[in-house]
């Protein structure tokens, strides 16, 4: 591939007249010499400030470049540390739901006991009895507290997992479940 160069040309010495000698010790060769002198002078202090620039701008970009390098491990680092504290979370909140999911059992076990232990002692009326029924009553609100609790790391998941069946699924049976259990409070005596 070749490459062109190109001359600098300059207007006011291509003029030059080969015809009349000019000593170059004249007043006016030696003006014209001085005015050239600074010229050249000015355009090395230009050629010099845009070299300096350059370099500024480089090094500039150099140290951008490592800021950003230095920021792209730090969010690297933090989302890690999510990722993290959501695992950690979800581990947390899966021993919870399965203790309170036993919780839950044994208490409506033991509602059962009771109701079949007073069925055989008389005839009642089984949905009064449930109505009045203070453990009954006790489950439905500490679900709903614990559905409540753990609404506020659903809604933390939202961003992420918003798009999920599972995340979607839940959502559904927890506003189901949120709904039955206003309608107990609000029926419950």
């Amino acid at each position: 591939m070749r490459i062109n160069k190109f001359a600098v040309r300059f207007p006011g010495l291509e003029e030059a007249d080969t015809k009349s000698y000019v000593s170059p010790f004249s007043e006016s060769a030696v003006s014209t010499m001085e005015k050239t002198f600074v010229k050249t002078f000015d355009a090395l202090g230009s050629l010099a400030g845009f070299v300096i620039q350059k370099s500024k701008t480089m090094e500039l970009g150099k140290r951008l470049d490592i800021q950003k390098q230095a920021l792209d491990v730090e969010n690297s680092n933090k989302v890690e540390q999510l990722r993290i504290q959501y695992e950690e979370e979800s581990k947390r909140i899966r021993i919870r739901t399965e203790q309170e999911k036993q919780k839950m059992d044994l208490e409506l076990q033991k509602l059962i006991f009771e109701t079949s232990e007073k069925a055989r002692e008389f005839t009642f009326s089984y949905e009064e009895y449930m109505k009045k029924n203070e453990l009954f009553r006790a489950v439905i609100i500490r679900e709903k507290a614990f559905l409540e609790e753990v609404h506020r790391y659903i809604e933390l998941l939202g961003d992420d997992f918003s798009n999920r069946k599972e995340y979607i699924l839940y959502c559904d049976c927890e506003r189901k479940s949120l709904e039955q259990i206003n309608q107990y409070l609000k029926l419950m005596i």
